[in-house]
């Protein structure tokens, strides 16, 4: 047999392979750009939820001197952004085409200052029969309960509340108030650094008290999320859709990051992509940190202080002599300062140094 046979029979046998393994590359690349487009756009809507959580219209609903995190988170303003960009993101216009969209989310949750609440499909009885929708839960506080009845209830900072059992009433403030106000004979909660009933003697360990409150925290979530999506499975189910909802793997980081703030957490599964499935989860905080801004300050020139150049906090100012100086530059981190031949100003010093 001449070599050209051979040649034609090896083609003919691989071409199959090559015409497969084309299709297929082809596939994952569209299945690709699809998961890039599916993730940008749950991100967005996350974050578009997430900023909404504080629109208030009352005064006293807004962010308090107390803590930075305390707001009424705005719920319903949330998820109603939060849908608003994804029916836009998925081109979701008609309520077929959004309740088909909403089928594939099984788990949404809002993070408050104390608590947090589901918001998940409810059965009722409607015009047709048993028919369900999307409503709130009750907000979820995160309370914990030690081995003597003692009980503690969380938020997103160092506040706390604390039930006194000596005299039957709730106590609640900063960790260092409440310290002062239970009753240290009776309440011996060690998350408090109570040492001995002798001694009558607290010693709280703020690093332990995050840990503790980050821990019940997130564990009352984590819970809370398997607990509903193995009650959306049965949901699903009843709806006619195959795909089994997990709680997919979080990292701690991310964890963490749920409780710095109120904020949105959305999970999103089981979209057909190719030859598999979406499954992803977005975290969005709704909190703008406003830090004091960096300012440098210069010598003036003349002037003794000729040369001199300095950066502090804005704060600060009032406790910066700016009699041989003026206000030069402003700056949105240190690092960009230091570039510019500025120095640091020790604000709580009042000189040199951080």
């Amino acid at each position: 047999m001449k070599i050209t046979n051979f040649a034609i029979i090896a083609v003919l046998l691989l071409l199959p392979f090559f015409v497969f393994n084309g299709w297929h590359v082809t596939a994952q690349k569209a299945s690709l750009n699809l998961e890039t487009r599916y993730n940008a756009a749950i991100t967005s809507a996350v974050q578009d939820g997430a900023k909404a959580l504080t629109f208030n219209e009352k005064q006293e609903f807004e962010s308090g001197y107390g803590s930075l995190k305390k707001y009424r988170a705005n719920k319903e303003a949330a998820v109603d952004a939060f849908l608003h960009s994804l029916y836009l993101s998925f081109d979701a216009e008609d309520e077929a085409t959004q309740g088909t969209l909403m089928s594939y989310i099984p788990a949404l949750m809002v993070i408050d200052f104390d608590g947090y609440y589901l918001y998940s499909p409810q059965p009722y009885s409607g015009a047709s029969g048993l028919e369900s929708k999307h409503v709130f839960s009750e907000k979820k506080p995160w309370v914990f309960t030690d081995t003597s009845n003692n009980t503690i209830g969380f938020t997103l900072d160092d506040t706390v509340q604390v039930f006194d059992r000596l005299h039957n009433r709730w106590e609640d403030g900063s960790l260092d108030d409440v310290e002062k106000q239970v009753n240290r004979e009776y309440y011996q909660n060690p998350l408090f650094g109570y040492n001995s009933k002798e001694l009558h003697t607290w010693a709280t360990d703020h690093a332990t008290f995050d840990g503790f409150r980050r821990t019940t925290i997130i564990g009352a979530l984590q819970t809370d999320l398997e607990q509903e999506i193995n009650s959306y499975n049965a949901y699903a189910k009843s709806q006619g859709i195959a795909y089994t909802f997990t709680l997919p793997t979080i990292d701690q980081e991310q964890w963490n990051n749920t409780v710095d703030d109120i904020g949105l957490l959305a999970f999103i599964q089981g979209i057909p992509m190719g030859d598999k499935t979406y499954n992803n989860y977005a975290l969005g905080g709704s909190r703008i940190v406003k830090k004091d801004a960096l300012i440098g300050v210069k010598g003036k020139d003349p002037g003794p202080m000729k040369g001199s150049q300095y950066y502090f906090r804005e704060s600060c100012l009032p406790k910066f002599d700016m009699t041989n100086y003026q206000r030069t530059e402003t700056f949105t981190n240190e690092k960009d300062a230091a570039q510019k031949g500025y120095r640091p100003w020790s604000c709580l010093n009042g000189g040199m140094g951080n």
